[in-house]
């Protein structure tokens, strides 16, 4: 057998590679070997026996490195996919902080819708308030321009809250004063006013106080001022 130290056309080419392949950075040792023995394979030097010894490691070899690629493949995927998760994530929450406030607006959307509703279930629509005033809906709508009656716009007309007439079916009087202190514009003010706990009326809101038989419709009108007042300030 010739001496590997012997130069020759092979065995420079030997030395080359494996110089090459030690000197590479970061190369796994199980590859390093892999090729170092495909280069010992193609040397004259080595001997038959040898050879074939190699050759038993090298099909051992080879399928481990097989399987250690694909698992590198899996890892990298899997790292990727994680990157691109955390990226998704930054992009929900940066998301999430600009939607905050239309969150939050959209609540207070429906608590005033949900309010607006337990406040029609006291109203009828002008034919039926018609028939508890016993007048025509056009006296109705008459009273209503004159701000002597209260009327919320809704889905299908006009809508007037039953609580604004007395045990005689009849509006009390006090309401033109109050809508002219609160505002004849704003149809849900007035609505809100009068469904409001006032300590002038011992506690109790407007529309539950006007009820009773000792009210006193001059203490409403000043529980509207009151409330006008501090809606200004």
């Amino acid at each position: 057998m010739k001496s590997l130290s012997k130069s020759s056309p092979k065995s420079d080419v030997y030395k080359q590679k494996v110089g090459s392949e030690i000197t590479v950075k970061n190369v796994r040792p199980a590859t390093i070997a892999y090729n170092n023995l495909n280069i010992f394979t193609d040397t004259p030097e080595v001997s038959l026996l040898t050879r074939g010894a190699l050759e038993v490691i090298h099909t051992k070899v080879k399928p481990s490195l097989f399987r250690l690629s694909n698992l590198e493949s899996h890892y990298e995927t899997i790292q990727s996919q994680n990157r691109e998760i955390q990226r998704l994530q930054s992009e929900v929450s940066k998301l999430r902080r600009k939607l905050a406030p239309y969150e939050k607006q959209l609540k207070d959307i429906e608590q005033v819708n949900t309010i607006k509703d337990n406040y029609f279930k006291d109203m009828v629509q002008s034919s039926e308030f018609g028939n508890l005033l016993g007048c025509t809906r056009q006296n109705i709508n008459r009273l209503r321009r004159e701000h002597k009656l209260i009327a919320v716009s809704g889905k299908n007309g006009n809508y007037f809250p039953k609580w604004q007439l007395n045990r005689f079916n009849e509006p009390y009087g006090c309401i033109q004063n109050v809508l002219n202190l609160i505002g004849v514009d704003n149809q849900w003010t007035q609505i809100q006013f009068f469904s409001t706990p006032s300590d002038i009326l011992e506690g109790m809101p407007p529309k539950e106080y006007l009820k009773l038989d000792d009210a006193q419709e001059s203490l409403v009108i000043r529980a509207a001022k009151v409330h006008n007042e501090q809606s200004l300030t």
